[in-house]
Order: C-alpha cells, then structure tokens, then sequence
C-alpha cells in the first residue's frame, strides 16, 4: 500500500507566497492567493459605513443581477418588448403565485395596469376576473413547477431544501381537449420512463394495465387549462417561469398560441421591479440558462439514479410493492435481518454476519455524461449514425447556456494564441508543468447588428477528440467565457477569453488509453490510441469552439477560423499532437496528481470492497455510461443481486465510524488482520505520527517545542510576561514559511491548554469560541447564501439569478455588498458559496447550486467570493463534495468513477480554491463512497491538501445530522479543522443524555503536563497510553484554523483591540502645550474619534495624539472610538485632569465680609503680557455667570473689587480672552494707583486670540443685606453700567453708560508702575484723580435722581 505521510509535513521549510496577487482579466476580476492576508497597506474593512449604506450599495448591485439573470426563451411575433401602457391579465396557476404580489409590482414597474386575481382554477373565475380580462391587452401566466420539486428559498419545501417530487396529476401526453401535444416540428410527445400505477395490481405490469402520472416537474393540470384559458381569450399570451430547476415546458415551446416565456426566478427583495423594465424593452434580457432543459424530465440519464427519496423508493423490493413504479429508485446496499426485515439505516452497526442495514446510495452511473455533456454528445454520436433514434430537437429545448435577445450581434476573432499548445511539460529538467501557466486566448470583437443596445455571452468550449473504448469525452466542454459590456446599436466590444490548457485534458483513472498512465492527458491523434481503440470522433482534432450556447456556433459558423480568409469562423483548431501529453502535475500547485480513488487502497473510498478486492465496477454491482454505448449502458433500476455488499464491508464502515485513538486496534485488526502494531502510533495507518517522526518534526522548529500550557499555572503572571503573544499578534505570520513564522506560531500554540484546543474544535455552531487566555474573540458565522441576517432583511435572489448573468463583475460585486452588510452586522465569516451541481432537476439545493456546470459554478462563485474576501471576511466554499441530492444525505453513500469526479464535481471547488484563494471549506453530509465526507482521508489529506495546496479552514457541517458516522478524532486524522457544534450537544452526545446516543465525538486523550506528551486511555480507562497523532492532529487543526482566522478580518487587521484599555492620562496644565498618546501600537492606520463626552477646550486629536493647549481646568472624562476601516472598532473611556492656570490674589483681602470693601485680581505666571505670547489679555465673566452682588470686573487688568452686598458661597465662571497682535501701539500711562498698566491698543495688523476658562468660588461672611424701605433703591456700577434695583437686588435696570460720563481719553503713554495703594483706571483714559472723583460725583447725582424719579411714581400708583 503506498504512503503519502510526508505530505502531513509539507510546510516545512516550505516557502509559500501569500500576498494577495489581483488581476483584472478582461471582464472579470481574478484573485489568486493561497492565503487570504492584504496587500500591503491595504486595511480589510467596508466602503460603507453603516448598514444603510452598505444597502444602499447592495441594493444597486441587486438590481443588476435581477435585470441581468433574467433569460428570454421564446418571443415569437415580436411580443416582446411591449409598449409599456398595456393592460395586463395576471394569471396565476398555483396559490403560491397567486399570493405572491412582487410579480404584480414588478409588472406595474415597467408603467403597466395589472389586473389579478386569486383564482388559479379558470372554471372558478368570477365574472370581475372575466370583464377585466375582456379589457386587457395580455395575459401574463405565472408558473412555478419546482414548487413542489426543488428547495426554492421563496417556495414552500421541506427542511434545508428538501426536494418533495411527489407525484402529480395524471399524465396522457394530451392537452385538456384531448389533443396530443407534438414537438416543434409536429412529431406527438411522449415520455420515455413516465411514473405509472397499474389499473389493477392483480393482473400484469402491461402498457394496457398501466395508468401514467406526472411528475411535480411537468406542467400540472391546472397550468394546463389556465394555458388553454388564455389562448382562448387573449391576443398575446406570456409565460413567465419562477424556476431554480429545468422544468418540462416543451408543450410552452411549441405551442403557437404562446407568444413568449420569460425565465425570471426568485429575484429577491428589490429585484422584481426589473421584469417591467424587461416587459417594456428598459432593459434588453442578457441572461443565459444554467442548465440544459430538456423536453423530458424522464430522459434523463440521471432519472433511475438521482438519489432523492422523497420521489422514489427504496430499491429492490419497495419499488416492486410500490404503487407508483417507474419513478427514479435509491440503489440500497444491504442484506435481510434475522428477522427477514430491511431495517431503516439511521447508523451502521455491524453485530452478526446476517444482521446488517441496508445502506442508501446513489450511484452515478452516468459517470461524465450529465446535462449537456451526455446531450451534445449523443448529438455526435448519433450523426455519426452510432446511437439509434436520438433526435437533438426532441431532446433538448433549450441548451446549456442559451437565451434570446432583443437585438442581434455578429462575431469576429480578431487573434489567437496558441503558442504554449502541444508544449512538453518536461521539456525542462525539474520544470513544474504548466504552473499557472499552460494558457491560450481567443479574442472576439462582438459587434450590435440590432436597433436596442444590449449584452452578449461570448462560451468557449473545449473540444477533445475520442476513441472508441477510450478515455470517456464528451463532445465538448465549457472552458472559458466572457461577457461584454453594453453596445450600442453600430458599435462593437472586444472581449479576451484565456483558457488552460488543463482543461482540454480528460482524467484517465484505468489506463484506458494503454499508455501506462493513470492522470490527466491529452491524447495523441491518430488512427488509434495506444491500445489499438480505433479514432471515433466528429472532427478528429483538438478545437476551440466559440459558440453562443452549447449547441449552436457563434454567427452560426462551424467553420475553421483563419486569420486571413475566415475571421467569422468560430472553430480554432489546434495542432494534432504526435504524442500523448502526460499532465501528472497540478497545473497551479505543481503537485503530483495521480489516482486517490481508485484501485485497491483502503483510503479508496468511492468503491473498493475489502473482502472482494474489487470495485463495483468490477464486480458487476455499476454500470458506467460509455459513449461506444450509450443504449447498451443507459443506467437502470439496480437489481437485487447488484446491492448485496460483502460482510466485510459493513464491519469496515462500522469500525471506522467509531474509531478512535483508544479503540484503534477494532479498525486495525479487520483492515490489517497480519498488523503487529501495538499503538496506532507506529501502525501502517498512514495517518499515524510516530514518535520519532514527532520528535524529528519537533527538532526542525529549532527553538521551541511544543507543549501545552498548565491549566494550573498563574495565567495573570504569564501575560503580564514580555514574550505573551495574543492573537491579533499573530497577524502575518505563516507558519508554512517555517524559520521565525513557524517558531511564532508554535510560542502562541504552546500557551494554550489541551482543553481550550478541545474545546475551540467542538464549539464551532456558526462561530467560533473566544479563547481569553489569548484575547481571541467570539467570531459570528452565518450560514446563508442568499441572505445576511441583518435587521434591515435585505434577500438576494437565488443563486441561480446570478449565475444566469453569466456575469463575473457583477458576481464579485455581489460577493463585495453581501460582507459589507454583514460585518456592519457583526458577521466575521460566511458559509457560502455552494458550488455543488444540479446533476439533477430534482436536486434539493439547485437553487443554492449555480449551475449544471463546475468550470461555469467555480469561476462565477469565485468571483463571488473574491469580492467577500476582498473585505477581510472569510469564506468556506461548501459542500465538499458530492452532495448534489439532500434527501437522505446524512446516510447517502456516492458512488462514482475517479473521472466523473475529477472532471465533473470537483472543478468548481479546486477553482475556488486555487484561482479566487477561498480561505475555508465546509464538507459535505454525505459519504464519499464508504468513507463520511468529513472522515475521508485521501479525499481531504490527498486531494484537498496535498494536491491542491489548500491549508485553510476546514468545518463540518452541522454535526447533529452526522453524530453516527464519524468520531471527532478520525476527522481530524482526515483534515477537519473544525466542528460545526455546539459544545452542550458535545457533551451530550457523549453522556448519551436527552435522547442523544452515547456517542464519543470529543477529541480522546489529555496532556500530562509533567511529562509534556499526550495520553489516552488504556484497558483499564487510565490515561497513561502516550499518543502523538492525536497530539499532532488536534494542535494542527487549531492552529490552521486560527492561522485563517488571523488573516481575514477576524485577525482585526493585527489590532490588539483588547489592549486598548484607556485609562487616566497624563495631567496638563492650562495654556501649556500638550502631547499625549490615546493610540494602540498595534492599529498604525485607525482613526480616533470622540464617541461619548468632548474633549477639553483647545484639544484636538491628531495621528492617535492628544495635542493642543488646554483652555479649561478641571477633571475631564471621554470615549475614545479607534476605528480600522468601518468595521474593525473598540472603545476605551479616559480622563485627565488638568491644572488652572490662573488663581485670584486677594492678598489683604483673603476674609470676604457683607457691607466690607474687597479688592482681587485674576492673575497667572504663565498667560500673561510678559513674555511673547500675548500682547492683551481681557476678562469677563462667562455667559450664564454673574459676580455676587456689589463686586464688580474690570475687563482690561482682571481687578475685582467692590463691597458684597450679600453673603453666601458664590462660583463664578470667567473667561479670559488673550490675543498677540501683529501690530499696533501700547495703551495709555497707568492711573496712579494702578496695578498695572493698560493693555497695548490694537493697531494695524491681525489678532490671533485663545479663551481661557476660570473658575473660583467667593465666600461671602454676614447675613443678607437688611430689606430696603418700601421705596427703597439699591445702587451699583456693573458691566459698565450704573444700575439700580427696587427689589432687594433680584433685578437690576441699567440706567447710564460709564462710557457716556468718562472724560476724554488723553494721549497714549508709557505703561504705569504698580502702586500699592488704590488702583488706577484704565489706560488710555484721563489719568487724573479729578476725573475720578468727577465720574462719582455724577453717578451719586444720577443715582439721587432716580431715586426721587422712582418715589414720584410709587406715590401716584
């Protein structure tokens, strides 16, 4: 058995490249990374700010989507587009479209008049309903066939879009009046495997004893005589479908009496008013179907193997007791209980030989000819006369990738390059093959030959030639495609379409060539393969075609291009190879691709039996569809004998299901019966890490080895180290790199405990834990591909809306709004996209599901994802793989060839992943093979890891649905990186409490943290058994999951938002500059805002500093909002205290006192005239203030003097205002007794002024002034005002200015000197003590005339 343990140990010494590499490519945008960290000096983040806007943007994006994903099937007698003032029948025909009203304002958007109803039955149409379809001028029939079939998000279904194909009216082929429904050219219809009841179940199963059924995909009868309805009452009849899934509406097509069908779908919240725009010619239909539709639904090769239960029966002996027969079955591995019973399979548990459940599995025996690959090829086949009876036109109606348009384009190829075509890969000793390289483009000039401006699809499909009873190969296959921009009528647009070669390559799993290769290759041409199978193919050459849709050629040009005579050819052929090209190297990794699921291996999980030693194939048990044969090999109902299984391979199941690092040995000794093994670390697991590849391993980190950290040690102690590193630090270390990244992450994981690493594996339900010891925070996943959980409930249409645009630009601005919304929401990660395939209509997710098509699916969801990851927030591109049926998926085993795998249901992912760099995966719920999807080593380890490169996130899904398939620690051994669970159901699951098993999901084991290793149990249930792989397996996955974490925007852009704590800063004086950090080292590029409180006055924040020159004092607190884009944000609160400038000398005046004279000045060291910063300083008191009654402020020297009039505590506020003027001269000689000298006056020049704020408390002693008499009046000098009071001081009534009784202002002087006794006036005024006395003398004579002036009146009251 080969091993593949080297590859566990890749990334060492292994340099990665992990920059993000972006590449615009014509008209898509194109991400390549293999981890998803920024561009340097990119910040993750959102362009909105708020929800709203981020809706706002979504909005726009979603209205595209919904005008663009609508597709045009049919317009005969140019009935669309309409004139927009028409009346219009809206015709429903089911409840479901009848209550749905966006189809009513979507048609009024487009300035239409709706009449509706609720009707769905035309014999119960009132006579309203009637009289207004007499005034309408069209009717607009509205059907919904996978209503009842597919999962539609808008639809009503079952569970997780459960499909529910029950069976429907009965079928006669047979219009309601009984005339037989023909194909297009007037050939009758009929089904080929319809559903059918036998009239009497005593009698045989005849064509004469049968009664045939609908299936939920035809049209029912009541869409039946609705149709009829409407082409009996009206003009112009119009179809419009709401389908996820190809439905049968052949009978539509042919139909003369209908005028045209619109695809339109479920378009989400703001997405219906775009059919107007359709309906009235706003907007020309670009879109292109998903899938091929076929004219039936039973013709199908998936039809008897779709997997689906809920139409079908379990197979043999429930399809023979069935009531309906002929309907798809479930193939149902198994063998009879003791009891003759078949047992529902809810787990596999082996007890005896003949006790075993029967097994539910679908086989896809259609191996690569699925939708239009099987169509197209049949097209050929039966061209070349070698398949009997197909038809195209009755079978296909409209093929992959078709729609209509209401203008006409013509294409050109104006180049080619080719030159890497035929290359050897090897030529080069050494050389990695193609490594993202191997390419050829095409281009083509798109010119509007039409009258309305419109889009077009340019397809590329790959064409391989083939040999009879070699390598499958379809006809062709889709390998490029690019949309054009809108042209204009006259004008062109040229698109560049690159493929890789890779693509042109089939998978060759059996040596079916004879060239001794088991990979990708490209065969020779010539008369015959290597193995004698003769060339059986339509052209014989290797061929680019450029074509419209899977069936038709652009310009309708099947000819050769040529640069000189034939640009309009729309064939590039390429150069016949001499030899076989061997492609055995990744074509983006450069790692080995070779067989990992097929062949004798016990990792080969899709069909290899253990006891037989041979495949299904081999025994007979598969049939695979082979294009020598299609009629002889057309899948079948699996007979009884085909499902019977080995008891082998039910105890291999049951063993591995339970496996786990203290019961090793059950799964040992059946798989290795002549094993000596005795621990699982030195078996031939090829999973096992034995202590000397442990220790070997562990050697290589050089510095540091692992360990866990003691639950018991001092935590606090630990962090408060120098060497503590939280999470956030380890933002742009990639340990795949080795040398320091690696030591850093082996620190970081060192400081974790055994049970914080269990727990974060088992506490994944749509987040992941928060790890405190480390500052991990609480991420939030939503699981929702068409909708983010926000509160403003914006929905995205179905996926299969944007995968109609065939639109990458509008795909990645899709992906763009969709993380916006949801991180403004407090989303970090998205569980999207799903890029499985609609193998079948009754496919339970199609309308998750993009397309029939994984090259189609990969490169449209990978633009998706690109532009949700361009924001920081991660993606797990889901369900790896295979999971194309729902119902039963918890228990549905697949099987397949290798090449059906690797050609078919892989690309999509593996495009994801290595072209668009998405950063996680979600596995499926299904088995791959024997194998759980989460459990399958070579699929996971092999495949997803070692060939594809891919070390991200690996999550389950939800792990309820799947406790009796797997254990946690055999899908760790297998890649999972996480459990999508919660840690409760874990610990219930494993006490086997509240109706759950007793089953052991936990990782095993714990760590000794004396001897530093891990131990599981042994016989006795001690834990003394030392097991490195467990070790190496659980630490890994955390570690990779964290690594992910880290550089997506749950990594904070390396911000330690923890850290950002606040706190008091550093005391600041008034009027003195200051500086002080509010900033976190960590956040180089965030912004710091105020969010709650103000700043000091004179504050402001500048590059994470405090800067400034404090105006106020005192003690101040604020929030502080540091902000790294407009999603990554923290708070912290801090204060300052800040120290006054200023004080108030009252030297000889410190006692206040009633009725007692007060003198005080507002003085201050550092604002004053002194030095050079000011040149004037004035005071006042602040708005709202007031001094206490008799004092009074002089504005120019700060002096407060006056004799209080009334005692008590007074605060005042005052304002100091200083100024430096650029000019002028000084103020006048001070008055004798002046303090100070006035202020220079302000002369020529500008001022530059700060405010200052001051606030003192006055206590005043003595009781309140007495009362005055009746007549009383009180006198004071405030404001520069003379006032009076009649109250008792509560009011005062200015009576005369000061200015108006000054003297005349005398010459300017020299500033004054101090003088100690009283204070002298304000410069610039009459410096004589005349004036002074003169200025009194006035007031008292004022005042003593206000007084008798106030007498007076009271006397006459």
């Amino acid at each position: 058995m080969k091993s593949f343990k080297s590859s566990r140990f890749k990334w060492f010494g292994v340099l990665f490249a992990t920059a993000l590499l972006c590449t615009v490519m014509s008209a898509s945008i194109v991400l390549t990374t293999s981890a998803l960290v920024p561009c340097e000096g990119e910040v993750w983040g959102t362009d909105a700010a708020t929800i709203d806007e981020a809706v706002d943007a979504a909005v726009e994006v979603a209205e595209q989507v919904a005008r663009e994903g609508q597709v045009l099937l049919k317009n005969e007698n140019s009935a669309l587009p309409m004139a927009g003032d028409e009346w219009v029948s809206l015709l429903p025909t089911s409840s479901w479209n009848a209550a749905n009203s966006n189809y009513i304002s979507g048609i009024e958007s487009g300035g239409f008049t709706v009449f509706s109803t609720s009707t769905t039955d035309p014999s119960a149409y009132t006579d309203a309903d009637k009289r207004s379809h007499e005034a309408s001028d069209v009717a607009i029939i509205t059907i919904h066939s996978v209503v009842r079939a597919n999962g539609d998000a808008n639809g009503p279904s079952g569970g997780e879009g459960n499909s529910t194909a029950s069976i429907g009216d009965k079928e006669d082929n047979k219009d309601p009046s009984g005339n037989p429904y023909t194909y297009e050219d007037g050939t009758p219809f009929t089904h080929k495997h319809q559903p059918y009841k036998l009239k009497d179940k005593t009698q045989p199963d005849t064509e004469a004893n049968r009664e045939y059924y609908k299936t939920s995909l035809q049209l029912s009868d009541t869409d039946e005589k609705v149709v009829a309805y409407a082409k009996e009452h009206f003009d112009k009849v119009i179809v419009m479908l709401k389908n996820g899934s190809p439905s049968e509406v052949g009978i539509l097509q042919a139909d003369e009496g209908i005028d045209a069908i619109l695809l339109v779908g479920n378009l989400g919240t703001h997405g219906y008013d775009e059919i107007g725009k359709v309906l009235n010619g706003t907007v020309n239909p670009s879109g292109r179907t998903v899938d091929l539709w076929a004219w039936d639904i039973t013709g199908r090769p998936t039809w008897f193997n779709d997997g689906n239960s809920n139409n079908i029966f379990p197979n043999p002996q429930a399809e023979k007791d069935a009531e309906v027969k002929g309907m798809a079955v479930t193939s149902v591995f198994r063998t009879k209980a003791a009891d003759g019973t078949y047992p529902y399979y809810k787990r596999v548990q082996h007890t005896t030989s003949d006790i075993v459940p029967y097994v539910y599995t679908v086989m896809y025996e259609e191996d690569i000819y699925t939708g239009y690959r099987y169509y197209e090829t049949a097209a050929a086949e039966a061209a070349k006369n070698n398949y009997d009876g197909f038809v195209y036109e009755h079978e296909v109606l409209y093929p992959f990738g078709y729609g209509l348009s209401y203008t006409d384009f013509k294409w050109e190829i104006v180049d080619t390059d080719t030159e890497d075509w035929g290359k050897d890969p090897y030529a080069a000793e050494g050389a990695t093959p193609y490594k993202n390289g191997g390419k050829m483009t095409v281009t083509v000039k798109v010119t509007n030959t039409g009258k309305v401006a419109g889009k077009d699809v340019v397809q590329i499909y790959g064409h391989a030639p083939y040999y009879q009873g070699g390598v499958e190969k379809a006809e062709h296959e889709l390998i490029g495609f690019e949309k054009t921009d809108l042209i204009q009528p006259g004008c062109s647009d040229t698109v560049k379409i690159t493929v890789n070669i890779q693509d042109l390559a089939s998978y060759d799993y059996a040596d079916a060539n004879g060239n001794h290769e088991m990979t990708y290759e490209l065969d020779k041409v010539a008369a015959t393969d290597s193995k004698e199978h003769p060339i059986h193919d339509s052209t014989g050459h290797y061929e680019l075609r450029v074509m419209r849709n899977s069936h038709d050629y652009g310009n309708g040009n099947n000819s050769v291009y040529n640069a000189e005579s034939n640009k309009t050819g729309m064939v590039v052929r390429l150069a016949d190879l001499e030899k076989d090209i061997i492609l055995n190297k990744d074509d983006f990794a450069g790692t080995d691709v070779h067989n990992l699921f097929s062949g004798d291996d016990i990792n080969n999980t899709l069909s290899w039996d253990p006891e037989t030693g041979k495949t299904l194939v081999e025994e007979d048990k598969m049939t695979l569809m082979t294009r020598s044969d299609f009629a002889g090999t057309w899948p079948a109902v699996a007979t009884e004998e085909q499902l019977v299984r080995s008891d082998k391979y039910y105890k291999n199941i049951t063993e591995f299901a339970d496996f786990n690092a203290e019961n090793w040995q059950d799964y040992y000794k059946m798989v290795y019966p002549e094993g000596t093994a005795t621990s699982e670390d030195n078996s031939e697991f090829v999973w096992a890490v034995s202590e000397t590849e442990f220790k070997a391993m562990d050697d290589e980190l050089g510095t540091l080895s692992w360990e866990q950290r003691d639950p018991e040690a001092d935590l606090a102690a630990l962090q408060a180290g120098d060497d503590w590193l939280w999470f956030s630090d380890m933002f742009g270390y990639d340990y795949r790199k080795g040398g320091e990244d690696l030591a850093k992450w082996n620190q970081f994981m060192n400081q974790l405990t055994w049970q914080e690493m269990i727990e974060w594996i088992g506490n994944g339900g749509r987040r992941t834990a928060a790890i405190d010891s480390v500052h991990h925070q609480q991420c939030s996943y939503v699981d929702a591909t068409q909708k983010m959980n926000s509160s403003n409930n914006f929905g995205w249409g179905s996926t299969y809306i944007s995968a109609r645009t065939w639109n990458k630009d509008l795909t990645y601005k899709r992906g763009r709004t969709v993380a916006e919304i949801g991180l403004l929401d407090g989303v970090e990660a998205y569980y999207a996209p799903a890029v499985d395939l609609h193998r079948s209509p009754f496919g339970g997710r199609n309308d998750e599901y993009w397309s029939e098509d994984g090259f189609l699916s990969g490169h449209l969801a990978g633009n998706m994802l690109a532009g949700v990851q361009s924001t920081g927030m991660m993606c797990t591109i889901k369900h790896f793989a295979l999971n194309e049926n729902e119902n039963m998926r918890q228990s549905l085993h697949t099987y397949l060839s290798e090449q059906a795998m690797r050609e078919l249901y892989l690309p999509a992912f593996q495009i994801c992943i290595q072209e668009y760099g998405s950063q996680g995966v979600m596995t499926a719920y299904n088995c791959i093979g024997d194998m759980h999807a989460t459990s399958a080593y070579n699929f996971n380890r092999e495949l997803l890891e070692r060939e594809w490169d891919f070390d991200g996130f690996n999550v389950s899904d939800a792990a309820d649905p799947y406790k009796d398939f797997y254990t946690m620690d055999m899908a760790l051994r297998s890649g999972l990186t996480m459990l999508l669970c919660d840690w409760s159901a874990l610990s219930k699951y494993e006490a086997g409490t509240d109706g759950y098993d007793g089953v052991t999901l936990f990782p095993t084991g714990e760590y000794d943290v004396d001897e530093k290793v891990v131990k599981v149990k042994d016989e006795t249930g001690a834990n003394t058994v030392v097991s490195y792989t467990n070790w190496y397996y659980l630490r890994m996955a955390v570690m990779r999951s964290l690594f992910a974490e880290v550089n997506s925007i749950i990594g904070n852009n390396g911000i330690h938002l923890n850290a950002y704590t606040g706190g008091p800063l550093a005391q600041a004086t008034q009027g003195v500059d200051y500086n002080a950090s509010i900033s976190l080292e960590s956040a180089a590029d965030a912004t710091y805002t105020v969010t709650e409180g103000e700043l000091p006055a004179g504050l402001s924040i500048e590059d994470g500093k405090l800067t400034g020159k404090p105006l106020g004092s005192g003690d101040y607190n604020f929030t502080i909002t540091l902000a790294s884009g407009n999603f990554i944000k923290t708070s912290a609160e801090f204060s300052m205290s800040i120290a006054s400038a200023f004080e108030l000398d009252d030297t000889g005046f410190e006692t206040m006192a009633v009725g007692e004279e007060y003198l005080a000045y507002i003085v201050s060291d550092s604002i004053n005239t002194d030095g050079e910063d000011y040149t004037e300083i004035t005071y006042s008191v602040a708005e709202g203030s007031s001094l206490p009654a008799g004092l009074t402020l002089d504005s120019a020297s700060g002096e407060i003097s006056g004799t209080p009039t009334e005692g008590g505590e007074f605060t005042v506020d005052f304002v100091i205002k200083a100024s430096k003027s650029s000019g002028g001269q000084g103020g006048g000689p001070g008055g004798s007794g002046g303090r100070t000298g006035g202020p220079p006056s302000g002369g020529p020049g500008g001022n530059s002024a700060d405010e200052y704020e001051f606030s003192c408390t006055f206590s005043i002693e003595g009781g309140a002034e007495p009362a005055p008499e009746e007549d009383g009046v009180i006198m004071r000098v405030e404001g520069g005002y003379i006032q009076y009071s009649s109250d008792g001081g509560k009011t005062w009534t200015n009576v005369v200015s000061l200015d108006d009784i000054k003297g005349d202002k005398g010459d300017p002087g020299d500033p004054g000197e101090p003088a100690p006794e009283d204070p002298g006036d304000e410069g610039g005024c009459g410096g004589n003590i005349a004036g002074t006395v003169s200025i009194v003398g006035v007031c008292l004579l004022l005042g003593l005339g206000v007084v008798a002036f106030i007498k007076r009146r009271k006397s006459d009251d």
